[in-house]
């Protein structure tokens, strides 16, 4: 087996390196992973089990309420056939939870949230299974919804500069984007970036196969006539935040962690996937 290839799809999952998911979990829009699920039955049914008298099989009286409104209001469902012993709550969340449609799933975690009697604890606790399930969705700031964290364009995106990738040969870059996507949902946000940023180097460098980094690669593109010098004005300033910024292309020293965050490797995926495609296509008008 070549090296090479070894060593380069070593860091990815087998559907990343294939070319199967280049997308990370934040962007996959109605998706529900199994983890996912998993996690939110086990909080909804130890909730449930361990709550109240152990010793009776019935609801205690602030679940009766809130499968009362769901049942009735929520799904339109006959009231007299609205479960209240815990073992037909159990089947009927977990129905709802392992159900085959992402709606399914999270159709009912919204329906909890929206329920007049909705404890406290219920939207920081969805919110937080589907932070650490790094989902493509979150319960907004009212805790009554949830909502996409990205869109469905900023998807498009980065499945078209995969597509721009592949048909130009530029693999070095394509493994750097597909690496970015796995970070990000394995939740390593500045390894993310720097695969995002490195991403955008390789193209660079390919095309200007003299310059060793970035910068100077940008510098000749402009010179071609390739590059608007507002662009590439504003991507040496982003280069130069992954440069500046602790722990993204720099060895820790003295901070346990870069300081950016979900949201700063979502949008870096999104800018160099825009980037590459661009540099790749203005490039290809000025030949």
């Amino acid at each position: 087996m070549n090296a090479d290839i070894k060593t380069d799809r070593t860091s990815l999952a087998f559907e990343q390196a294939e070319g199967i998911a280049p997308l990370p979990s934040q962007l996959k829009l109605r998706e529900v992973s199994r983890g996912l699920q998993s996690r939110l039955w086990k909080r909804f049914y130890e909730n449930i089990e361990f709550t109240g008298h152990i010793s009776t099989s019935s609801l205690t009286y602030e679940w009766n309420n809130i499968l009362s409104y769901i049942w009735s209001i929520y799904y339109e469902l006959p009231a007299d056939e609205c479960p209240t012993q815990r073992h037909e709550v159990h089947e009927f969340i977990k129905s709802k939870i392992y159900g085959e449609s992402y709606s399914d799933c999270l159709g009912f975690c919204e329906a909890l949230l929206k329920a007049p009697n909705c404890p406290k604890w219920v939207p920081p606790a969805i919110d937080k299974e589907l932070r650490e399930s790094f989902a493509a969705y979150r319960v907004d700031d009212s805790g009554l919804a949830i909502v996409p964290v990205a869109s469905v364009e900023e998807g498009k995106v980065i499945l078209a500069a995969h597509t721009k990738l592949s048909e130009g040969g530029f693999h070095g870059a394509k493994r750097h984007l597909s690496s970015a996507g796995e970070n990000l949902t394995k939740g390593k946000w500045s390894d993310s970036i720097r695969e995002s940023i490195s991403a955008v180097e390789s193209v660079a460098r390919k095309l200007v196969p003299n310059a060793k980094t970035l910068g100077p690669a940008l510098a000749e593109l402009d010179k071609r006539g390739h590059l608007h010098p507002s662009l590439k004005i504003g991507f040496d300033k982003i280069y130069g935040f992954t440069c500046d910024e602790r722990g993204i292309r720099h060895a820790l020293i003295e901070d346990a962690a870069a300081k950016v965050d979900e949201s700063d490797a979502l949008f870096m995926l999104g800018a160099c996937a825009s980037f590459v495609t661009y540099m790749i296509g203005k490039a290809h008008l000025g030949d």
